[in-house]
């Protein structure tokens, strides 16, 4: 895990972390290590473009995404994919917010980055798959992403199954 990219979810801008920082990012390190239980489920759909955005087929869910569109504008075909630490990181990420705040927020940037780089293993796998066929696999685009809003994580999830294939789902706002 870089642990620059860690310090930037943290806030730390321009310097490194000091000491006792640096010491609770290798603690909870070392604690995700142990607690999480990485999956992912993931499902290939047809691509249609629209005038807002790109359509995914089965299942009809209209993402309106005019940068979407234009990443996937010369793609027939995409993969959506959810991924997941587990509940045993959301877990403890919260026990901590009830007795340690620092620990709690620095476990949830460790876990940011955790799972960034579980989904670059994903891609790569993907890429991997996929290249033989001559078909090459974009950039991640993700809800939130851009001016693709997060309101549609419930619509993916759910032409996922995630829950039920992984244990995915989302926590009220």
């Amino acid at each position: 895990l870089s642990r620059q990219e860690i310090a930037r979810y943290l806030g730390v801008k321009g310097e490194r972390p000091d000491e006792h920082t640096s010491a609770l990012v290798e603690e909870m390190i070392n604690e995700i290590s142990h607690l999480a239980t990485p999956r992912y489920t993931a499902r290939v759909l047809e691509i249609s473009q629209t005038p807002e955005g790109v359509v995914l087929n089965p299942g009809g869910l209209c993402l309106n995404s005019a940068q979407l569109k234009a990443l996937l504008k010369h793609s027939a075909q995409g993969v959506l994919f959810a991924a997941t630490l587990g509940v045993g990181v959301e877990r403890r990420i919260r026990l901590y917010g009830m007795s340690d705040v620092l620990k709690s927020l620095v476990l949830d940037c460790v876990a940011c980055e955790y799972i960034e780089k579980y989904c670059d293993e994903i891609q790569q796998e993907f890429a991997e798959q996929y290249a033989p066929k001559g078909l090459y696999v974009t950039r991640r685009f993700s809800p939130g992403y851009g001016d693709l809003p997060l309101a549609v994580q419930p619509d993916c999830l759910r032409m996922l199954d995630a829950y039920r294939k992984i244990g995915l789902g989302l926590t009220p706002e």
